[in-house]
């Protein structure tokens, strides 16, 4: 038995307002938006088999003009920057 000061897990993270793991989300959803810019790029040149008709038949926007993901991922990674300054 530990001391009866000593706070759970849960207790800390609540009472320090840290969130182990909100604490790279955005730069998480950042990367990803990264990768799917890429991936529905190649897809659109037609680079990656099957897969890439696949991508191309649900989201032909996206093959056709993969630079709105990656303008997502842009504003996710400024996004992130912002709620990571302390």
């Amino acid at each position: 038995m530990g001391s009866r000061y000593e706070l759970s897990a849960a207790a800390y993270f609540c009472a320090t307002g840290f969130d182990p793991f909100m604490e790279g989300a955005m730069w998480f959803v950042a990367a990803a938006l990264a990768v799917l810019s890429a991936l529905f790029y190649a897809a659109g040149k037609h680079e990656i088999g099957d897969l890439g008709i696949t991508m191309c038949q649900y989201g032909g926007t996206f093959c056709d003009s993969p630079h709105y993901v990656l303008v997502g991922a842009i504003l996710a990674g400024v996004w992130a920057k912002f709620v990571s300054i302390s």
